[in-house]
């Protein structure tokens, strides 16, 4: 029988535990047969080592808690767990991996009649990973559920402003992304999207706006790296550089400040200081940063040796780009920057461009974000010019209707151009008199032979 009063001192040292005493505090529970503290032990072991990026002791912990739970019979304590699973996969990017802790979860639900605030929080985890690993159709479809499945106003905000940041990520539609955040600014969450948001459009205002809103309940070391962020897009670089400085704290947190730093940077157009900032670390230094955090800085870099530009350089391939979904819109965005590549081949940038409308094509996304980057091939004039023809005739189409009419005069010049242009044509060439016709074979001959 377990010692009460033992439990319950070790069980008070769990909530500041590190990995390794909490492993420790899960040893000495299985001694004492106490399998709730044991598993609240391993999962504090798990998530403390995905912060880190200790992945896989925080896998083999989080296993460990799964199977207490199943010996014990507590799905409670596997469905923790299993959640825990979730939250790997998606620091790791790994899409595979997050799709089979979806299906335990799924069949976790069923087995318990899929109760409402059971499905909730299943529905709003497995949205927020399957947003960050690009898998277009689960993400919506997890959102859908965990609308349906709320039941409380401020749930229901949660997965509407969930539903807002998938379509601005997803289907590049930051237009439609605003109008709906603006309509459950009611929350922690809500308000943070609202501010990635403004970072995306450049708006200082409404940056600085919302994260005075965050910061009014949150401590965290993301909210505050946001907050210096806002900082300098609002005008005061080298102080919102300092605020990013003066946060302490492990090597999760200074790998977090070094992207922190390159967007502000980014942001205030200092191009050469965002390649310096990054170059300090490399990708396997990032230890508990998320896949998608780390794709984010990847891109950061690569705009910076755009806009420079660095003739050697080439735009690295973020990780997730090969680890998530392989059509994802994110694919969509690394195949954009790398047609503007300096060192971009220019044989297959023609290749990239459909390559990244059908990805978004498949995500349904916003139709001028597409019509966009058919123009941008409609205008090289090195493109094939059948595509080029075709891309122009399409992106016409979709500006006429959103009535944008510097696009559509654009889009008729370079119609102009290509139906002016010259065709190709078969030139006569003075091939001689034909050959004589070969001698009639032998009967019997064999009619393959030479």
């Amino acid at each position: 029988m377990p010692s009460d009063t033992e439990s319950a001192t070790l069980g008070a040292e769990l909530p500041t535990a590190s990995p390794a005493r909490a492993r420790a505090i899960a040893e000495r529970a299985r001694i004492l047969d106490d399998d709730l503290l044991r598993a609240d032990a391993l999962d504090r072991a798990g998530t403390v080592a995905i912060s880190i990026g200790d992945f896989e002791a925080a896998l083999a912990d989080l296993e460990a808690e799964a199977t207490t739970g199943e010996r014990t019979g507590d799905d409670s304590v596997r469905g923790r767990a299993v959640l825990g699973l979730l939250e790997l996969a998606r620091v790791r990017g790994d899409l595979a991996e997050a799709r089979d802790q979806a299906n335990r979860l799924e069949g976790l639900l069923a087995k318990h009649g899929h109760a409402p605030r059971d499905v909730y929080r299943v529905a709003l985890a497995t949205a927020d990973t399957f947003i960050e690993l690009g898998d277009v159709q689960a993400a919506f479809a997890a959102i859908d559920r965990a609308e349906q499945a709320a039941k409380t106003t401020d749930e229901r905000n949660r997965a509407r402003a969930t539903h807002a940041w998938a379509v601005h990520l997803l289907r590049w539609d930051s237009v439609a992304a605003e109008q709906e955040i603006d309509r459950v600014r009611t929350n922690h969450y809500a308000w943070t999207i609202a501010a990635e948001l403004a970072f995306a459009r450049k708006d200082a205002a409404a940056a600085v706006e919302a994260m005075a809103e965050v910061m009014k309940t949150s401590t965290a070391v993301v909210d505050r790296l946001r907050a210096a962020r806002a900082r300098g897009l609002a005008g005061d670089v080298d102080a919102a550089l300092q605020d990013v400085a003066a946060i302490i704290g492990d090597p999760t947190t200074d790998a977090r400040k070094l992207i922190a730093r390159a967007h502000i940077l980014h942001d205030a157009g200092r191009h050469a200081d965002v390649i310096e900032t990054l170059r300090q670390f490399d990708v396997a230094d990032y230890f508990g940063v998320s896949a998608a955090e780390i794709a984010e800085g990847v891109l950061v870099e690569c705009d910076a040796n755009i806009a420079l530009p660095v003739l050697d350089y080439y735009c690295v391939k973020p990780k997730l780009v090969e680890t998530g979904h392989p059509r994802s819109p994110l694919h969509a965005r690394w195949l954009v920057k790398r047609i503007h590549s300096p060192r971009t081949k220019r044989s297959r940038t023609e290749d990239w461009y459909e390559d990244a409308v059908n990805f978004l094509t498949e995500a349904n996304a916003r139709p001028l974000a597409i019509a966009q980057l058919r123009l941008e091939l409609a205008r090289d004039k090195e493109a094939y010019v059948r595509l080029r023809k075709i891309y122009a005739l399409e992106a016409r189409r979709v500006f006429e209707a959103a009535g944008r009419a510097p696009e559509v005069a654009e889009l008729a010049a370079i119609l102009a151009e290509i139906d002016s242009g010259p065709t190709p044509v078969t030139i006569p060439v003075d091939a001689g008199p034909p050959p004589p016709p070969p001698p009639p074979r032998e009967a019997g001959a064999d009619p393959w032979g030479p």
